[in-house]
């Protein structure tokens, strides 16, 4: 980059020349990176891929665009549309090519179906080359990461290289606002993969870096308290509220552990009278204990996780018609399953269920 910069021969304060010269070399028209005179760095390093920006949105600006024009718009809403619902992941009923807003909680979601949906009506090259950087997001996605792991993640990639040409081949690489084909990948989302593998061994797993939290942190802090204002001063009205709340949690916390060390002092006091010779480490062992149950309850999430397989197993050794049958939640091995109680589709005749899903023997 640097070395593409010298060669660049024009005042930066001239900014449509020096841009239309910064086009020619793929630049952004920053004339001075910031760590230009950085000794031993290299951006490569210290700048992390992250999951968000740079996987979730390259699925939907380039793996969904390609799966749209091998299949066509119609075809790709119509196979998520028949999906069967699921519990805990999202049914695209109308599709994903309409949506208005695609969250990355919603690209996850497409991400879980799209190989199944091309599956058959798409080629087999593109099939695996899609299916190839669905493993490879999954991979590097991996809390931790072993030498076996980067390289299956390495080999993931290189699978998408050795069959991308079919993308091209078949005029699915198009141009974002001209729909023209493309026959070539500049594309710097699939060149940042490159990065992924190398970055591991310097600097942990990729995971760890993602915005995925703060993203989120958007909606408590800024979207929430905007929704209980009226809409004037923002930055103003929307300190005071975060503040107001910060000072309520921490009352909050400080009045239940000063209740909490009432209670040990009373229990504590109990304990010396029955018995004297009680060790100290064990009652602040104890104390410690309490402490981090009542914080955990002051600071954990309140959604729970259904535990299905202990569901399954309760139904399972239940006594015969105490349960109705047949039971929705059962488990087979390593897989717990749980089935809907009601049908997405509740009456619908043979010949309508043949033509909406497309079976002409049913």
């Amino acid at each position: 980059m640097l070395s593409q910069l010298s060669h660049i021969q024009c005042n930066p304060n001239d900014l449509e020349r020096y841009f239309a010269q910064c086009k020619e070399f793929r630049l952004s028209g920053v004339a001075e990176p910031f760590w230009q005179n950085w000794p031993l760095t290299d951006p490569a390093n210290f700048l992390m891929l992250e999951p968000l920006h740079h996987w979730y949105w390259k699925f939907w600006d380039h793996d969904v665009q390609w799966c749209k024009n091998a299949l066509s718009t119609p075809e790709l809403d119509f196979h998520y549309s028949v999906l069967h619902p699921i519990v805990g992941m999202r049914h695209f009923k109308d599709g994903i090519m309409a949506l208005k807003q695609v969250t990355g909680r919603a690209q996850r979601d497409m991400q879980c179906f799209m190989v199944a949906v091309i599956g058959g009506a798409a080629s087999r090259e593109v099939v695996i080359a899609v299916c190839a950087l669905m493993d490879f997001q999954y991979l590097a996605q991996a809390p931790r990461i072993t030498s076996i792991i980067q390289d299956r993640i390495k080999a993931t990639l290189a699978e998408f290289h050795n069959h991308k040409d079919k993308i091209t081949d078949e005029g699915l690489q198009r141009g974002a606002e001209s729909g023209s084909t493309l026959d070539h990948w500049f594309n710097p989302k699939l060149e940042l993969m490159q990065s992924v593998a190398p970055s591991i061994s310097e600097l942990g797993a990729p995971v760890q870096w993602s915005a995925n939290m703060t993203e989120h942190a958007h909606i408590k802090v800024i979207k929430e308290p905007a929704s209980t204002m009226n809409h004037q001063n923002y930055d103003t009205q929307i300190c005071r509220y975060l503040d107001r709340v910060k000072r309520c949690w921490l009352f909050k916390t400080a009045t239940c552990l000063s209740a909490l060390s009432d209670a040990n002092n009373t229990h504590d006091q109990d304990l010396a009278t029955e018995d004297d010779g009680a060790e100290d480490g064990d009652m602040n062992m104890a104390d410690d204990e309490d402490a981090m149950v009542i914080l955990k309850d002051i600071w954990s999430s309140r959604h729970s996780v259904p535990d299905l397989f202990g569901i399954a197993e309760r139904l399972r050794t239940t006594l015969p018609g105490s349960v109705p049958q047949p039971v929705h939640t059962f488990s087979s091995g390593a897989t717990a399953l749980h089935i809907n109680h009601q049908p997405s589709i509740k009456h619908i005749s043979i010949d309508k269920a043949a033509e909406l899903f497309d079976i002409l023997d049913l």
